[in-house]
């Protein structure tokens, strides 16, 4: 895993008991007390406004990764999945 800090970035070499790419189940194993989980700011949010989540190393970032919505394109998405997706560009949107 690569973090990056300032100008400075490290490789840490990890030996988890469990490994997951699914930020729910990452989210959810932490929140039963499965340890350290890395998860966008975003995932986190309420676990940590509801005080059931502890923010670790928060000068640290890992790289940006990259976001994929795959849906039916102009109207015939149901209505939920375009509300879906204007909330997603507008929670992630940055400046």
């Amino acid at each position: 895993m690569h973090l990056r800090h300032g100008g400075g970035e490290e490789q840490l070499t990890l030996w988890p008991r469990l490994q997951t790419l699914d930020f729910a189940s990452v989210l959810r194993l932490t929140l039963c007390g499965g340890g350290l989980g890395l998860m966008p700011s975003l995932v986190a949010a309420q676990g940590v406004a509801r005080g059931d989540l502890l923010p670790v190393l928060t000068d640290w970032q890992a790289p940006a990764a990259e976001l994929y919505l795959i849906t039916h394109s102009g109207l015939r998405a149901p209505a939920r999945v375009r509300a879906f997706k204007e909330f997603l560009l507008a929670a992630l949107a940055t400046d």
